[in-house]
């Protein structure tokens, strides 16, 4: 066995970069930003960490740590909140169907989305929709006056709320 300078022969270095303290060694700002990039580039397709890593020059598990040590959230973490925020703005903006918006950002499901949606913005992909377009999408602030106005859609942002 080759021994390395100092005599030893354990592992030539850790794994993950660690500073004096022991702690995990953050990505530089380049990294994490060449990281949200590319996760921001390919949000529609299932996102693994070896792919996110290695467009870093980083191992998936030395990525991993040192990406929550700089941005304070794993990756996984990130990657779910970036999907939601883009989810919040198609389902404001866009009449396309909950599940086509859940396909669009990466959901494998509507009922994936819905799972998600919930924990991070407290409301079903429906119920935010119904909030923020009103029940029958319309720009008119009173309903279109279909069913009653600003009345019907209070109705109807009732009923979706008992039905929770």
């Amino acid at each position: 066995m080759i021994e390395p300078p100092g005599g030893t022969t354990e592992a030539l270095g850790p794994a993950v970069a660690r500073r004096a303290d022991g702690a995990v060694a953050p990505l530089p700002p380049w990294a994490v930003r060449v990281a949200r990039d590319f996760i921001a580039a390919n949000l529609e397709v299932p996102l693994r960490l070896a792919s996110i890593a290695a467009v870093t020059g980083r191992s998936p598990c030395h990525f991993a740590k040192s990406f929550k040590a700089a941005t304070g959230v794993t990756p996984h973490q990130y990657v779910l909140r970036v999907r939601v925020a883009r989810a919040r703005q198609l389902l404001a903006t866009d009449g396309a169907p909950i599940a086509d918006i859940a396909y669009r950002v990466g959901f494998s499901s509507q009922s994936h989305l819905a799972t998600i949606f919930r924990r991070h913005v407290g409301v079903t992909p429906y119920a935010f929709r119904l909030a923020q377009r009103g029940p029958w999408g319309g720009d008119d602030p009173d309903g279109g006056g279909r069913c009653g106005g600003a009345a019907g859609r209070r109705d109807a942002l009732a009923r979706t709320a008992r039905a929770q």
